[in-house]
């Protein structure tokens, strides 16, 4: 639902300001988000992708 609420708004705001400033913009939105990811110790102690199940994505002090 969230693709293409996303292309028409990306779409309206390119039209707007230009595409090279949306994909620049978008380009920055990521690196912070992959930043804060590489910051955030709990999402780096995650286990591949391969091996998790529902035990692995325990919330700590539940229960």
């Amino acid at each position: 639902m969230a693709a293409p609420v996303g292309s028409l708004l990306g779409g309206s705001v390119g039209a707007w300001i230009g595409s090279v400033l949306v994909v620049t913009c978008s380009g920055i939105i990521v690196l912070i988000v992959a930043i804060c990811w590489l910051l955030n110790a709990e999402v780096r102690k995650l286990p591949p992708t391969k091996s998790l199940d529902e035990n692995s994505l325990v919330i700590q002090g539940e229960g």
